[in-house]
């Protein structure tokens, strides 16, 4: 079996033994290039490998493939509603809401792909040539919906889709809210905390960082999946991405209880003036 065929679903991702990751690792380098170098150690709760690109100094983790359950079923529905406050009017809107948006659910297949085990820094940014409101070089940039789709391309790679960003979030359709099973309030805190942001909480079972902060995708906007493909490419991909995903750490500390909400996995918000620039993880196809 090729290295490529051993990341094209969990099961058999899982079957591999270390030394067998590791060779994948060694054969996604040189498929891609001399910019990039095989990390030497597994990413994540999971045991990933993952791939550096040189400069930006950007670490990249190899997403097996698999199919989920993309959008807010039933199940999830009723668990959000135990979360929320059932006598706040506001909280209960929202869920409806996020409800609508979300459905109806359908099963999506994913292609194995490499993810961006963090979005963009400042330092980042500016290597490609482009500025951000960023004080520190170490930073998490937020760029424009244009400038983040310009960034992925001038980077070599390209903003994740939707169905992309939500089995990354889900870990394959292993969970439903983001970072799980850490608490999604304690996720929230620890990314909008000074310092580091070293805290567990912060990083995913697939060794993704910052995925509550909020997220360009490279979709455009519908007000629901009816009709929506059953792949994981881009629906209706605009120049300027017109969606938005985890937004939940960047209103914390919340005002109400429906604002947990936007710390699910199948949370999806249109681009709006609350929300102008936002953080852009970056992914790539498998070479």
């Amino acid at each position: 079996m090729s290295a490529r065929d051993k990341l094209r679903d969990w099961p058999t991702y899982e079957q591999t033994t270390s030394a067998e990751r590791h060779e994948i690792a060694r054969w996604l380098a040189s498929a891609l290039g001399p910019r990039f170098t095989a990390e030497t150690k597994l990413v994540g709760r999971r045991g990933l490998v993952a791939v550096r690109l040189d400069r930006p100094r950007i670490s990249y983790v190899a997403i097996p493939g698999g199919t989920f359950l993309m959008g807010l079923s039933d199940l999830d529905h009723e668990d959000a509603q135990g979360r929320i406050d059932p006598y706040e009017d506001e909280a209960v809107a929202f869920l409806e809401a996020f409800r609508s948006c979300a459905t109806p659910v359908r099963y999506v297949e994913v292609p194995a792909f490499l993810c961006a085990r963090r979005s963009l820094r400042a330092a980042d940014v500016k290597i490609l040539g482009m500025e951000c409101d960023a004080d520190e070089p170490t930073e998490a940039a937020t760029l424009s919906p244009r400038d983040a789709a310009n960034a992925a391309t001038t980077l070599g790679a390209r903003l994740l889709s939707e169905a992309e960003w939500e089995y990354i979030a889900r870990e394959g359709g292993k969970f439903s809210w983001i970072n799980a099973p850490a608490d999604p309030e304690e996720v929230a805190a620890a990314l909008a905390g000074d310092g580091p942001h070293r805290a567990p909480a912060c990083t995913s079972g697939l060794g993704l960082w910052g995925l509550a902060l909020g997220e360009w995708v490279a979709d455009g906007w519908h007000d629901s999946y009816a009709g929506a493909p059953a792949d994981a490419s881009p629906w209706d991909a605009r120049d300027e991405p017109e969606v938005f995903r985890g937004c939940g750490a960047a209103t914390y500390p919340w005002q109400g209880s429906g604002e947990l909400l936007a710390m699910h996995a199948a949370f999806r918000h249109r681009a709006c003036d609350t929300f102008e620039e936002l953080h852009v993880r970056t992914a790539m196809d498998l070479p």
